[in-house]
């Protein structure tokens, strides 16, 4: 939140306050308030022109006490706009170990894992990639399947299915 003020001074000229505020989320659905304010002054003369001017070194001044205050990186650009740095709150590698800490029995393949072998274990994954795995899979246009290992003792099911429409089964070579 930002909020300009102007006051006019006895004897000429204004008083120009800015004020920023930001609010940082907390766990547990908390949040805490920094707020900054400043005052500057106007000459008497003052254009439009110089207000805006004025007004813009001010915001900018709070905005970076403020972001200072809360521990917010942030940068200035050359058009002296002050951005916050935002970042992840996880990067993908602490999501993958916080789900394999979470489901410790499954071995589900990442999208990273799709350019080492061409294919991708949608579901639970029952053991390590057979090696005619991918061949037969993009021989047959498949780039994602179900692995059905675990239920297929005893019966004629593929081995792999696809996951689109088409159902395609994928069976190892005799």
């Amino acid at each position: 939140m930002e909020d300009v003020t102007i006051t006019p001074v006895v004897g000429g000229g204004s008083k120009i306050s800015v004020t920023f505020e930001r609010k940082v989320g907390l766990p547990n659905y908390g949040n805490v308030t920094y707020r900054a304010w400043v005052e500057g002054e106007l000459p008497a003369a003052a254009t439009t022109a110089d207000i805006v001017g004025r007004s813009e070194e001010l915001f900018a001044a709070v905005k970076m006490a403020c972001l200072q205050q809360a521990e917010i990186a942030f940068t200035i650009g050359d058009d002296g706009i002050v951005r916050e740095q935002f970042t992840p709150a996880v990067s993908v590698e602490q999501a993958a170990e916080k789900l394999t800490r979470a489901f410790p029995s499954s071995t589900t393949k990442w999208d990273s894992d799709i350019a080492d072998d061409g294919v991708r274990i949608k579901g639970k994954q029952h053991g390590p990639i057979p090696e005619w795995l991918p061949a037969a899979a993009a021989a047959k246009g498949v780039t994602e399947v179900w692995d059905n290992r675990d239920s297929i003792a005893g019966t004629k099911k593929p081995h792999f299915k696809s996951t689109d429409t088409r159902g395609i089964g994928l069976w190892p070579p005799r």
